[in-house]
């Protein structure tokens, strides 16, 4: 029996983009799945204003722009960060059939003015919908979250690529593909929704709140069964991390995964920190850090093949997971 190989089949890949074909047949539906999703969220909950379609019109054509606080902010970089994958999606879409090093001007500007078109329409549409508000800062912040999609794009288009042909694959390669992923975007969502505090002020009203402790801030613990779960959950999320560093350094220590995952808990929970709705405490970062630990050990653990015999119980136990 061969060895498994790290590289899928030539014949899997586009001969012109290098994504594989499964993931390049499915991405105008992706970008079509999400362009349906971006429409949607934006017209929740449906209640609709019984005004007519001219009374609309010089409503929309009427907007201003608005002073935001440190609340309204945080809706505001939620619209950039709606259209951030909607530019990019469309951007891979449209340079599908092209070489990774080839960029197209014509398709990136395309793009672009789709975006925009979308979401004047959106806005449009609010219009009618209550409570939605309109203003010019929302086709700012979509505009500017259209841009810094197709700019995400034009940075990482080879590694983009690369990253996908590596998944696509098996083995060792693909898992650590993966995982990179997987780490990039947990960083990436806890930092979401991004309204960092801009002003003294604003500082001044967070560290009145109970959002931030040495140990553990009052903010994260309501009761005592929603406590335990939260920091259940930080260790569970941290496992791939042990995984991928076990998987990169061969003679990697419990202790030293373990700093490197309090390390990341230490950037999350300062991040945190400068975040209007961020929670930040001491006790993250001791969770992060056993998390990392814990990866490690699984993932010397199941290459040794000590956990074999538990295969038919985890097996089990992770059908069970899926219903809660």
């Amino acid at each position: 029996m061969s060895a498994p190989s790290d590289n899928p089949p030539v014949a899997s890949r586009n001969p012109r983009s290098g994504i594989p074909l499964t993931q390049t047949s499915s991405l105008g539906w992706i970008a079509f799945a999400y362009l349906i999703f971006v429409v949607y969220g934006s017209l929740i909950p449906f209640e609709f204003r019984p005004i007519t379609f001219d009374q609309g019109w010089d409503r929309f054509v009427d907007i201003r722009y608005l002073n935001l606080g440190v609340v309204s902010r945080a809706d505001w970089i939620a619209n950039i960060l709606l259209y951030i994958p909607l530019a990019f999606l469309g951007v891979v879409w449209a340079h599908r059939n092209m070489p990774a090093h080839r960029v197209s001007a014509l398709r990136m500007a395309a793009v672009l003015i789709g975006c925009v078109l979308v979401a004047f329409g959106v806005e449009f549409l609010q219009v009618f919908v209550k409570p939605r508000t309109v203003s010019i800062n929302d086709l700012v912040a979509e505009t500017l979250g259209s841009a810094m999609g197709i700019t995400l794009w034009y940075a990482t288009r080879t590694r983009l690529g690369q990253g996908l042909i590596a998944i696509a694959g098996d083995g060792h390669r693909a898992l650590a593909a993966a995982l990179t992923f997987y780490l990039l975007i947990y960083i990436g969502l806890s930092l979401f929704p991004y309204d960092f505090l801009i002003s003294a002020k604003e500082l001044s009203w967070k560290l009145s709140t109970a959002r931030q402790h040495l140990f553990l801030a009052p903010a994260s613990c309501p009761d005592a069964l929603r406590c335990v779960a939260k920091l259940a959950a930080e260790v569970i999320v941290m496992l791939p991390l042990g995984v991928l560093v076990a998987m990169r350094q061969a003679r990697i220590s419990l202790w030293q995964a373990a700093l490197y995952g309090a390390l990341l808990g230490v950037f999350v929970e300062t991040m945190q920190f400068f975040m209007a709705s961020g929670v930040s405490q001491g006790l993250s970062v001791v969770t992060r850090g056993i998390g990392a630990a814990l990866g490690v050990k699984l993932y010397t653990g199941l290459r040794s093949g000590a956990y074999q015999q538990f295969a038919p119980v985890i097996a089990r136990l992770i059908m069970l997971a899926v219903v809660p």
